[in-house]
Formats: C-alpha cells, sequence, structure tokens
C-alpha cells in the first residue's frame, strides 16, 4: 500500500487553525480564483474595476457580479465581421463538397506533398 511505502516520505498535516476555519463555498473559491487571475493580467481589464466594487470579497452578490461582468464584457467586444460578397465563385482548396472531389482528395495531398518535400537540390 502506498501510505506504507518507505519512498513515500510526504506526510501532510492540516494545522489546528486551518481545521477551525470557516470553509469557502464554491462560489468564493470560484470567484477568489477569477479575482487571481484578474490580478495577474497587465493591463488589468476594465470589467474588474467597475463589476468587482460594489461588492466585498465575503457575502452575497455572486448573481449580481456575474451580470454586471457579462454587461461589461458585451460592451468592450464591439467587432463586427463583415464577410466579402465578391469571393463567392472561389472554390475551396479541399474541394470535398462534390463527388470527384472526395474521390481524388488523397492522390491530390500525395502530390502535394511529393512537391513539397522532394524538390530537387540546386
Amino acid at each position: 500500500m502506498r501510505a506504507s511505502d518507505d519512498n513515500c516520505t510526504f506526510r501532510p498535516t492540516i494545522n489546528k487553525s486551518s481545521k477551525d476555519l470557516r470553509r469557502r463555498s464554491i462560489h468564493e473559491l470560484s470567484r477568489g480564483d477569477s479575482e487571481h487571475n484578474q490580478d495577474l493580467k497587465v493591463p488589468s481589464h476594465p470589467r474588474t474595476q467597475c463589476a468587482l466594487a460594489p461588492f466585498s470579497r465575503v457575502g452575497g452578490g455572486q448573481e449580481e457580479l456575474e451580470k454586471q461582468a457579462r454587461l461589461a464584457d458585451k460592451a468592450s467586444h464591439t467587432f463586427k465581421p463583415t464577410l466579402n460578397s465578391g469571393n463567392v465563385s472561389v472554390p475551396g482548396r479541399l474541394q470535398l463538397h462534390t463527388k470527384e472531389g472526395r474521390d481524388t482528395y488523397l492522390s491530390r495531398i500525395k502530390v502535394r506533398a511529393l512537391s513539397i518535400f522532394c524538390k530537387p537540390i540546386s
């Protein structure tokens, strides 16, 4: 058994003061991890400044905090992609949407690999 193995010398113990501490909830643990990760980021994200300010580290308000963080996150992502409509007639490189393309796919891959890796030495 592992506990009696002579090679296993580490024997963790919990201090009495640690045993007496109040156990933290899953929300407190995950929020603490989130705050720690935010502290490591440079520069800090704007949502950590505005969303976390009204709440203390201990106590309620987790749902409100998450809601404000989501809203702040949405506000900071303003990019809206546009698609080029002029490239509709360009066929895909794999050409897997047709039967002929699917049937010749492996041979095309082999030819391409040979052309890349078997170049003559100049």
